[in-house]
C-alpha cells in the first residue's frame, strides 16, 4: 500500500495520510469504529470511518474517508490527539478525494 503522510505544521499532533490500499474495505466493520455512509465531489459515495485508537504510543482520534475510483480503492484519514477539537480544514480535506476530472 502506497502512503503519504502531510503534517500539520503549527500542530505536530495533527496529520493527514492518504493511502492506496491494495485490497478491498471489508464487508464488516470492526465494533471499535463507526461507519457512516457519505457522499463526497458531488454526489459519489464513500464511507466515513471514525475511531478511537493509538499510534506511536499516543491515544488519538481517527477520521478517515474511503472511496473508490475506476476500481482503485483510495483512503484518507486525519488523526488528532483524542479530545483535542476537529480541524475544520483538515475535516474537509480528507473529503476531497475527487479525481481530476470526476
Amino acid at each position: 500500500m502506497g502512503m503519504q503522510k502531510i503534517s500539520n505544521p503549527a500542530d505536530a499532533g495533527e496529520y493527514i495520510l492518504i493511502a492506496h490500499p491494495r485490497e478491498a474495505l471489508p464487508a464488516t466493520r470492526p465494533a471499535t469504529e463507526r461507519w457512516t455512509p457519505i457522499r463526497i465531489c458531488g454526489d459519489h459515495p464513500a464511507t466515513l470511518i471514525q475511531r478511537r485508537g493509538e499510534i506511536d504510543g499516543e491515544d488519538v482520534q481517527m477520521d478517515g474517508v474511503d472511496t473508490s475510483w475506476n476500481g482503485a480503492r483510495v483512503m484518507a484519514m486525519y488523526a488528532r490527539p483524542y479530545g483535542k477539537p476537529a480541524n475544520a480544514a483538515a475535516e474537509r480535506t480528507i473529503r476531497t478525494l475527487c479525481p481530476e476530472h470526476s
